[in-house]
């Protein structure tokens, strides 16, 4: 699917793959991808951390939520707060879904940049 046709609504469990301008397929069928990350843009991360506090650790500390539901509750809050990105590691380009669903793609200026940026 060309990635002007990205959705981002897709089934659970579905593979999505983009073709990239150079050819490659960029594959995401499951977790822990070196060419995957998630982006948490700067104007949201303080609104995590209050909220991880607020929502997660101040009721935890009280009493009034279990450890299962603060481990949720953290993991929404993150989730909700990100957006994913793959590399393509033929090219390096970067495909970022954007705020509006779509998928926004970034090209290196230059051939030899790197092209595992994303990877741990």
């Amino acid at each position: 699917m060309p990635y002007s046709s990205f959705n981002r609504n897709q089934p659970t469990g579905t593979i999505l793959k983009i073709q990239c301008r150079c050819g490659a397929l960029i594959v995401d069928s499951t977790d822990c991808l070196a060419h995957k990350a998630h982006l948490t843009p700067d104007q949201c991360r303080f609104g995590v951390l209050d909220a991880i506090d607020e929502e997660v650790i101040n009721p935890l500390a009280n009493g009034a939520l279990s450890k299962d539901d603060a481990s949720m509750r953290a993991r929404n809050i993150i989730e909700a707060a990100t957006r994913t990105m793959w590399q393509c590691r033929s090219c390096g380009s970067l495909f970022i879904d954007a705020q509006d669903g779509s998928l926004q793609c970034f090209t290196p200026e230059n051939a030899n940049n790197r092209k595992d940026i994303l990877a741990s």
